[in-house]
């Protein structure tokens, strides 16, 4: 939708992009102490 024959609109393509991407980040920030936690846990099993 944002690319045709002969031009890229590239303002909107990566205006879009931001946008499907900002709730992956804000999901994230929100979990990331459970990420780490899961990270070190799995990490101290092989001892």
């Amino acid at each position: 939708m944002f690319s045709g024959q002969h031009a890229i609109d590239w303002q909107n393509l990566m205006a879009a992009s931001a946008f499907c991407i900002l709730p992956l980040i804000v999901v994230f920030l929100s979990l990331q102490k459970y990420f780490v936690q899961g990270i070190t846990i799995s990490g101290m099993g092989g001892r």
